[in-house]
């Protein structure tokens, strides 16, 4: 089996790509769906441009998870804490699309409807993007298994413990991904 050294930019990339179109899907679900779903035309005395307001939500998701760090290590990250992670984060940033592209002066008195359009749209937003980033995530965890991508390391130790360590590792712990590349005798 021939290994392939991992590209980090590479797998940020499509962790960015993902999160693009895990936003702009959910921002399109929300526009067409939210006059049938909750009784409301939101968007009909907003100058929303249909075209490119999706594109432009869809940035500010991508530019709200990388300024929290989302693109950094990511064959690194464990599922259950991107859950919670995103789970806040999720809430928070919707809040923000809310105040940048939907508030308008005609909703001052309607805070049953803004907190209705404000959940209706945590939700959507969540759940796209959860089953996206966890189905990516998957993959990628599946790849790390089954060493398509692998971490270079270099074990530094002593003749019988390090060789011991090296077994132990190659064999049952080879979900980490390790390739050992070299031995260094202290």
């Amino acid at each position: 089996m021939q290994f392939r050294p991992m590209k980090n930019w590479f797998q940020s990339f499509k962790y960015l790509l993902v999160d693009f179109a895990s936003a702009l899907l959910a921002w399109l679900y929300f526009y067409k769906s939210s006059s049938d779903n909750l009784n409301l035309d939101i968007f009909k005395d907003l100058s929303l441009n249909p075209y490119y307001t999706p594109i432009e939500v869809a940035l500010v998701w991508v530019f709200i998870y990388a300024i929290s760090s989302f693109y950094i290590d990511v064959l690194h990250k464990s599922r259950i804490r991107e859950l919670f992670v995103m789970l806040l984060l999720s809430f928070m940033g919707v809040i923000v699309i809310f105040f940048v592209f939907l508030i308008n002066n005609q909703w001052v008195g309607m805070h049953l409807s803004v907190y209705r359009i404000l959940m209706y749209y945590w939700l959507i937003h969540f759940n796209i993007s959860v089953l996206a980033k966890m189905i990516l995530m998957s993959i990628s965890k599946h790849q790390i298994r089954n060493r398509h991508i692998y971490f270079n390391t270099l074990l530094i130790g002593a003749n019988i413990k390090a060789k011991k360590i090296l077994d132990e590792l190659e064999t049952k712990n080879i979900y980490l991904g390790l390739k050992f590349i070299g031995f260094l005798n202290v």
